[in-house]
């Protein structure tokens, strides 16, 4: 199908015509570059809004004892919403959303939308609903480290948030079923607009409600997006309020539980990781918890920029090529599965080798602001030095395990992230003596283990996907960039805004040279060939 036979519905996003197929049904159409640069252009802005909200909670309430608390009640809903609905249930139910819609089966994609709705809305209720309940308790589980006003602090923070959790994973989950049938756009339009009201929200509220106009903030950006997305579900091709006449077959009737069932253990392994450090670090000085969440956001702030968005589109075509396919991997979709991997990794190297050798200034140019003064910020760059393989490590994480939900190799991804959780739980309580930067090393441990294990997947799934002998060409390549970097920042006049600038003026060419000879990349352009 050529470029000009897509149409745009009112949602603004692309839609197929003629029941969301292509006109040859043996070769999906290649998606145009002005779409990746389109969802790029979104999704950078929704990061850097995203990104936004942090830094203004940090300038209104620094590292203390009250954003810790604010960041420890954080991660169960954060877990919930982010890891095991947006992780292990969307991925799962997009692929089966797009294999229906391939096959334009939309009367029984309509019957798993409501379905996957509707065990969103009952079950996450529900367990919200216990959590209300039990809030003090939990607190004091997850963070037995607080005591007192803390204490209290944090169980008030926690019954804000659950229904943040609620919120977001209903968006989330609508994300998934615009993406399937090919809306890419609006899910990010969500997100954006979403981040934008969290941010006004603290900006108007910061002074009156304290940390807990973050809490709010947060659910109010999560209405949005949930507004937003729902008001495309019309527009996206399934006749979801019409109840399809003919009776399903079983097979029909059930979304993917066993792979929903793997992914879920994977991603609750990592999530694992998540409850873990705020456990230990709980018990830590004040702010180490959210010096530890800040450093963390900086890191993975490039995987949002680049992995994300690319591997939102790449499962959904993967998912159509392997159903055409017969469920082989053909030549073209391996390559530009490869090729998409090369990219993410070159992209997301420059970033970690940049964050290695100018973490200071890049803390304070982003955190340096109100009350986060430069004791934190001294904190925060040894923490996001620290953190710097992860951008690297993120990325590959995104993205493998997007194609390893595709390819149906998800015990290869538990293995992975299980080995993630066990060495984060090895080494956390062995490093925690070296204190806050002891528990960033063992994070970026594990976020390694489970980067290495998903490209020894990859591997599996087809020759032309292993990344071993790249990664390491990278690695070798980041080290002598970083060092660069570190050089030029210290040599480097005036404030951190120039001091990065000069950073990235000075290392860019020298590390695409670096690149381009180690890795021994081709001349193709970044985006898909146009159509």
């Amino acid at each position: 199908m050529s470029c000009g036979s897509r149409t745009t519905g009112t949602s603004g996003a692309p839609q197929e015509p003629a029941g969301l197929r292509p006109a040859n049904p043996s070769e999906p159409a290649a998606p145009r570059p002005s779409l990746f640069v389109g969802l790029i252009g979104l999704s950078t802005a929704a990061a850097f809004v995203g990104f936004l909200r942090e830094v203004v909670i940090g300038a209104f309430f620094g590292a203390s004892k009250a954003t810790d608390v604010y960041f420890a009640a954080l991660a169960v809903p954060f877990v919930a919403s982010h890891v095991v609905v947006a992780g292990a249930l969307v991925p799962p139910i997009t692929a089966h959303l797009a294999a229906l819609v391939a096959r334009d089966e939309q009367a029984d994609a309509a019957r798993a939308v409501r379905r996957a709705l509707a065990i969103t809305l009952l079950g996450g209720g529900a367990l919200v609903g216990l959590a209300e309940a039990l809030a003090e308790p939990l607190a004091g589980l997850l963070a037995p480290g607080f005591s007192g006003q803390h204490a209290s602090a944090m169980a008030t923070q926690l019954r804000i948030l659950l229904l943040f959790g609620l919120l977001a994973s209903l968006s989330l989950m609508l994300n998934g079923v615009l993406t399937a049938t090919g809306a890419y756009r609006r899910p990010v339009v969500a997100v954006l607009l979403g981040n934008v009201a969290s941010v006004l929200w603290v900006l108007v509220a910061g002074n009156a409600l304290g940390v807990s106009a973050a809490s709010w903030g947060l659910v109010c950006g999560a209405l949005v997006s949930l507004g937003v997305n729902a008001s495309g579900l019309r527009g996206s091709g399934l006749p979801v309020t019409i109840r399809p006449a003919v009776p399903l077959t079983a097979a029909q009737q059930h979304l993917p539980g066993g792979r929903m069932a793997l992914l879920a253990i994977a991603l609750a392994a990592g999530g694992a990781i998540e409850l873990a450090e705020r456990f230990i670090a709980s018990w830590s000085s004040a702010g180490s918890v959210s010096l530890l969440f800040f450093g963390s956001k900086l890191a993975q702030f490039p995987a949002k920029l680049v992995a994300i968005p690319i591997a939102s589109v790449a499962l959904p075509r993967l998912v159509n090529a392997l159903e055409r396919q017969g469920r082989e991997l053909g030549a073209g979709a391996a390559q530009e599965v490869a090729s998409s991997a090369k990219w993410i990794l070159v992209l997301l190297g420059y970033g970690a080798a940049v964050a290695a050798g100018a973490a200071g200034p890049i803390a304070a140019l982003t955190f340096g602001h109100g009350k986060f003064g430069p004791a934190e910020q001294e904190v925060l760059g040894i923490v996001l030095a620290t953190f710097a393989p992860t951008v690297i490590a993120a990325g590959l994480v995104e993205y493998g395990t997007k194609i390893a939900l595709a390819t149906q190799r998800l015990r290869g991804l538990v293995a992975a992230q299980v080995a993630a959780m066990v060495t984060y739980l090895v080494l956390a309580p062995l490093l925690s003596r070296f204190g806050i930067q002891g528990l960033a090393a063992a994070r970026t441990a594990a976020w390694c283990v489970a980067a290495a294990g998903l490209s020894v997947t990859l591997a599996r799934v087809d020759k032309r996907l292993a990344l071993g002998t790249q990664l390491v060409r990278l690695g070798c390549v980041c080290a002598l960039v970083g060092y660069e970097a570190y050089l030029v920042e210290r040599l480097a006049p005036g404030g951190p805004f120039l001091r990065v600038a000069l950073t990235l003026a000075v290392t860019g060419p020298s590390y695409l040279a670096l690149v381009r000879y180690a890795l021994r990349l081709p001349t193709e352009a970044l985006l898909p060939r146009p159509c």
